[in-house]
């Protein structure tokens, strides 16, 4: 995270990453066998924090089940 995040030990920048990793992770291995999606979108949304020069860009995947919902 360098300089912009002095706040921030490297112990407390472990524990963080390894939380996030992990969560990730399950969110990967979810099951989605029992849903049924008939559209799915896909998008790029571009977010600039404060502290950023640039915008990232995250994706977005929706999908709508045959009821509508999303």
């Amino acid at each position: 995270m360098g300089k912009e995040a002095p706040n921030l030990s490297p112990s407390v920048i472990t524990r963080l990453t390894a939380e996030w990793n992990a969560d990730y992770e399950r969110w990967q291995k979810r099951d989605l066998s029992a849903r049924r999606y008939v559209y799915v979108w896909a998008d790029g949304v571009y977010l600039q924090a404060r502290m950023e020069d640039q915008a990232e860009c995250m994706l977005v995947l929706i999908g709508a089940t045959p009821e509508g919902k999303k």
